[in-house]
């Protein structure tokens, strides 16, 4: 090999690309992109979008639920924002459907929920109390979505499994 000679001024040829693809296939294997994440990409540019208010998860018990190692069922969330809080109970159906009943508070108009599943949206209208429900719910990863009537920006949470 001549050292005076740039191989980086050669265009790639074959094996090169099959260099390339081998290396690019170890790193998927070594450090994969992490579930959710196109979701969490999308998710992030609704928000911006929508110029909405996104709701924290509060914490359950001494540990966040998000931060726990071991897989559990949640069967109360609660999500607070500067515009409302939220309170969700979830009562099993069967293995594929949740009953969700709901109470918001701390808003002065009339609020719409969607509970945005992966394949479909399910809107719930919140009654003079506060209170909602949507029945049946998909089980899986959902969002829930408040829209306040008025000039009230929407209020979204995080990504939840039910």
């Amino acid at each position: 090999m001549n050292p005076d000679h740039d191989l980086a001024a050669e265009p790639l040829d074959a094996l090169d690309e099959r260099i390339l693809a081998g290396i690019a296939d170890v790193l998927r294997s070594a450090d994969p992109v992490p579930a959710g994440l196109a979701d969490d990409i999308k998710f992030a540019l609704t928000v911006q979008a929508m110029h909405a208010e996104v709701a924290e998860l509060q914490r359950v018990g001494a540990e966040s639920a998000l931060a726990r190692s071991e897989y559990t069922r949640t069967q109360t969330l609660t999500f607070s924002a500067e515009a409302l809080s939220v309170m969700v109970t979830l009562s099993p159906i069967d293995a594929d459907e949740v009953r969700v009943d709901g109470w918001v508070t701390g808003h002065d108009s009339a609020v719409v929920v969607e509970l945005r599943a992966e394949t479909r949206t399910i809107t719930a209208q919140v009654d003079d109390d506060g209170r909602f429900t949507i029945d049946p719910a998909p089980r899986g990863l959902v969002r829930f979505v408040f829209l306040p009537d008025g000039d009230v920006r929407p209020v979204i949470t995080p990504t939840v499994e039910i």
